[in-house]
């Protein structure tokens, strides 16, 4: 299918007042625990089967309001939404400087561990026949990495995904580079090759990922058959979407999480 009838049927397969229903906010559903041996992740049944599964990969924030508003926004919409735990049900810091300390532990072996749980879960014991992943910043990358593994993935939409330069870069004030996370074993764009189903990338323009790995993200991803959308917004900062704190945060998310419900309802 070329990208373009796949994009413009995706568009036309929501209408606009249930995107702006879906968009995430207030919602009177539940979300139940659920273990998965080590695995820890929400669940979100909608009151109708018939959607698709979808993952959720948090930022290093963890299950945080943002995350559990968007599980339940989308469950509405009819879909089954798991949202990972990256933490193994450990309280992530509350200070964003403690939080990215803690991430620096994550193993990229024990994330896919816990991803292709989630996605055995939907796709075996829950029964979805499509599985989706959103990821935002970490979530992300683990996106990307997930995709290229994990055969029961059928759709990936990366927010902001968090790829480290070999050459440090100031984050929070503290040169931060790819030697700083010596879990990150796994080669983003050799994996992102693989994505085998629709990528979406939204590409903040003042974003942690620095536009040396944004462009060689892009080759890998234009190289392959499936449809690829990377929604580049230059005024939007890191985190647009659940830190909406700017005008060209506003815009940028306005744009972006229509087409990620567009693909959804479309693939």
């Amino acid at each position: 299918m070329q990208r373009r009838n796949f994009l413009s049927g995706a568009v036309a397969a929501v209408s606009l007042p249930a995107m702006a229903k879906a968009e995430p906010g207030a919602s009177g559903g539940r979300l139940e625990p659920l273990a998965l041996g080590p695995v820890r992740a929400l669940l979100a049944r909608p009151r109708r089967t018939g959607g698709v599964g979808v993952i959720l990969q948090p930022t290093i924030a963890a299950i945080d309001d943002y995350m559990t508003r968007t599980a339940l926004s989308l469950a509405e919409l009819g879909h089954t939404v798991l949202i990972w735990d990256p933490y193994r049900g450990e309280r992530p810091p509350q200070d964003m400087r403690g939080q990215l300390e803690r991430s620096r532990g994550i193993a990229d072996d024990d994330a896919m561990h816990d991803l292709m749980a989630c996605s055995e879960h939907l796709s075996g014991a829950l029964g979805m026949r499509r599985v989706a992943t959103i990821g935002w910043c970490l979530g992300g990358r683990f996106g990307l990495l997930q995709g290229g593994l994990d055969q029961r993935i059928d759709l990936v939409c990366a927010y902001n995904p968090t790829i480290y330069a070999a050459r440090p870069v100031p984050l929070y004030g503290i040169p931060t580079s790819k030697a700083d996370f010596p879990g990150q074993t796994l080669d983003e764009f050799a994996l992102a090759a693989h994505i085998r189903g629709p990528v979406q990338v939204c590409r903040p323009g003042k974003d942690l990922a620095q536009p040396a790995e944004y462009q060689r993200l892009q080759e890998v991803l234009y190289a392959r058959q499936a449809p690829t959308l990377i929604n580049y917004f230059p005024q939007a900062e890191h985190g647009f979407a659940y830190h909406v704190a700017t005008q060209g945060d506003r815009a940028a998310a306005a744009i972006a999480w229509p087409a990620t419900l567009a693909l959804i309802a479309g693939f």
